[in-house]
């Protein structure tokens, strides 16, 4: 690109009555504002500093966007959660809570026992995401694990409650 102004060359060049900021010289006392009693003769000076496009005039017109309705293309936007439907979400099944120091959470081996948070038959906390959506009772199915639905919480319990 081009080399930078001297400050001499900034000192000596002529300001408009409005800058860039559309302040005004009243606006901004700390501006010195510089006339020249010839404009004709501006015109090479100015691009002598600022370069050749100085004397140019930029075209400027406004932007028109199109509208955001659903266009004809033949294709149906869906107008419901449809489009969700096959978002994964992960669910958690919380038994119960323990805090461990390092030194306990190092002596863990094979059969230890942790004590929980949880008394045994209270229902467990079923988490989407984290967020807490409902509780219930464990069950087996043949031999898996299952929890039974028993309370959806609230929306005010889902939001104060945090994972």
């Amino acid at each position: 690109m081009g080399e930078g102004l001297s400050q001499d060359e900034m000192d000596s060049a002529p300001v408009s009555e409005e800058g860039a900021s559309g302040q005004t010289p009243a606006d901004s006392p700390e501006l010195e504002v510089v006339h020249s009693a010839d404009s004709e003769s501006e015109a090479p000076a100015d691009a002598a500093i600022y370069g050749s496009h100085a004397s140019e005039t930029a075209s400027v017109q406004n932007v028109q966007f199109g509208s955001l309705r659903a266009q004809q293309s033949g294709v149906e936007a869906p107008k419901s959660i449809d489009l969700l439907l096959d978002v994964q979400l992960v669910l958690t099944a919380e038994l119960g809570r323990r805090d461990l120091t390092i030194k306990e959470a190092l002596a863990l081996g094979p059969g230890s026992v942790v004590e929980l948070d949880r008394i045994a038959g209270e229902p467990v906390d079923l988490y989407v995401n984290n967020k807490l959506i409902a509780r219930g009772e464990v069950v087996v199915i043949d031999e898996n694990f299952g929890v039974r639905v028993t309370e959806v919480v609230s929306t005010a319990e889902r939001d104060n409650k945090v994972a």
